[in-house]
């Protein structure tokens, strides 16, 4: 249809294109909008596998690897690891987590408790006899690291404990400055 003057019965037929009739089937269909992301509270990640990338963190897996066979991000690793379940609650950390993370350390530090028996048991009075003073020296030193981080008195426990130091200025009299005697 050209623009200019046309007929009642074309501006009829052009405006019935545009003007929905009671005739007519309504063929408009109303979508619902989708939600994109997570529920609220679903974390998408089951506890279980949460303990299983923690445990293979612990013990030492590098994080490209966790990642690959995972498929999950390095800041959800670190998660995992601290005892959280995101970045986002990374100072509220899971109960179930940590109990895993306690429970991982513990069988870590009894392997290593193990190996260290186990070596101190094959240090000999004749082998230590016939060692050099620096050997000496050295094994002493580890020794004593060992007893030390047996006594349960200097067990760390984990504390977020922060210090702010705050510096006041100096105040000055005029005796702590130079007088210098000027001519007028």
């Amino acid at each position: 249809m050209s623009i200019g003057i046309v007929t009642e019965s074309e501006f009829t037929s052009e405006l019935e294109k545009f003007t929905p009739s009671a005739n007519k089937p309504n063929q408009t269909t109303i979508h619902e909008q989708i939600e994109h992301g997570r529920n609220k509270h679903d974390n998408n990640v089951p506890n279980e596998l949460r303990k299983s990338i923690q445990d293979d963190v612990m013990n030492g897996v590098k994080s490209d690897v966790i990642e690959k066979v995972y498929g999950i991000s390095s800041s959800s690793i670190s998660a995992y690891k601290h005892g959280s379940t995101s970045t986002k609650s990374y100072h509220q950390p899971n109960s179930d987590l940590l109990t895993n993370r306690h429970d991982v350390k513990l069988r870590i530090s009894s392997r290593a408790k193990s190996k260290l028996l186990l070596a101190i048991k094959h240090i000999s009075e004749d082998k230590l006899q016939h060692a050099k003073v620096r050997d000496l020296a050295g094994i002493a030193k580890d020794m004593s690291t060992v007893v030390k981080n047996m006594d349960d008195n200097n067990v760390i426990t984990g504390t977020n404990q922060q210090n702010f130091i705050f510096y006041a200025p100096r105040n000055k009299d005029s005796d702590s400055y130079e007088i210098i005697e000027v001519n007028k």
